[in-house]
């Protein structure tokens, strides 16, 4: 995939933006034109973890001399380095990554890849556009006109947002 904004490298950073009117844009660049468009916003993501690590809350001064009881991961090393050491890790210190998440993300649980409410229905509406498009081409084919002009209007209902 090609670099959005110069075209000319490939792109390696891919992000995306939530927008004020609710709309998610799918942003993908090379690395010199992101430190371009966006300075700083590598070590935002690294500054916001690292200090939500960083920043103690009750829950994590409790697991602070735990370990896990599979590969012996301290809380303590984990604060420090970042990453837990085993799956077991998760339930060895489920209180306080629960605490951390919900510091970093606002939830605990997870919701999916699209934040908005409308997006399964969008998915389903572009699902039934494609179906529709591939019967048209099917009837055209096979010289059905009458199936076809069928399709041609729910298609073009579809595309409106209509409920066909």
């Amino acid at each position: 995939m090609k670099c959005q904004s110069c075209q000319a490298r490939a792109a390696t950073v891919h992000y995306t933006e939530i927008l004020d009117t609710k709309e998610a844009k799918e942003i993908h660049l090379c690395e010199e034109c992101y430190a371009v468009q966006k300075p700083g916003a590598s070590a935002d993501l690294v500054g916001l973890v690292s200090g939500a690590l960083a920043a103690p809350s009750p829950a994590s001064e409790e697991a602070a001399g735990q370990t896990c009881a599979q590969c012996g991961l301290s809380y303590a090393t984990f604060r420090n380095r970042g990453r837990l050491g085993c799956p077991a890790c998760y339930d060895a210190f489920r209180t306080s990554l629960e605490s951390l998440l919900e510091r970093i993300h606002g939830a605990v649980q997870h919701r999916g890849k699209s934040p908005f409410e409308g997006a399964r229905e969008d998915r389903t509406r572009e699902r039934q556009v494609v179906s529709l498009r591939r019967k048209l081409q099917d009837a055209v084919r096979e010289e059905n006109f009458e199936l076809a002009a069928r399709l041609r209007d729910e298609l073009r209902k579809a595309e409106a947002g209509v409920d066909a």
